[in-house]
C-alpha cells in the first residue's frame, strides 16, 4: 500500500475510534495544524492584555466527510503525539507493507 493510502486508512481508523460511524473513506485528510500564536504588545510587556492573545499550538488534524450529518474531525495535540507509536499505527493500517 502506498504511504498516502496507508495514512488515509490510519486516519479513518482514528475517526472511527473517535466515535464517527458513517465516514466516506475517499474524503479522509490527515494534515498538520500549526500556529505560532499571538502575543499582545509584541510579547514584551507581561502586564499587557488584549482579547486577541493566542497560545502557540501544533496538532495532527484528521477530517473526513460523513455520509450523514456533518464533517467528522479529530486531532492529536502535540503533547500527546508519539511519533514511534503513530508510525507503527500507520504501518499496521497498511498491513505491514508501505511503499512509495
Amino acid at each position: 500500500m502506498q504511504y498516502e493510502d496507508a495514512l488515509k486508512a490510519w486516519g479513518l481508523t482514528r475517526l472511527k475510534q473517535a466515535g464517527y460511524k458513517s465516514i466516506d473513506p475517499k474524503t479522509v485528510i490527515v494534515s498538520m495544524d500549526f500556529s505560532e500564536g499571538y502575543a499582545c504588545c509584541g510579547g514584551t510587556d507581561p502586564d499587557c492584555y488584549c482579547s486577541f492573545a493566542e497560545s502557540p499550538r501544533a496538532e495532527v488534524l484528521i477530517t473526513a466527510d460523513q455520509t450523514e450529518y456533518y464533517t467528522a474531525q479529530t486531532s492529536i495535540p502535540l503533547d500527546q503525539f508519539d511519533f514511534t507509536q503513530i508510525l507503527g499505527e500507520i504501518v499496521n493500517a497498511a498491513d505491514g507493507m508501505v511503499t512509495k
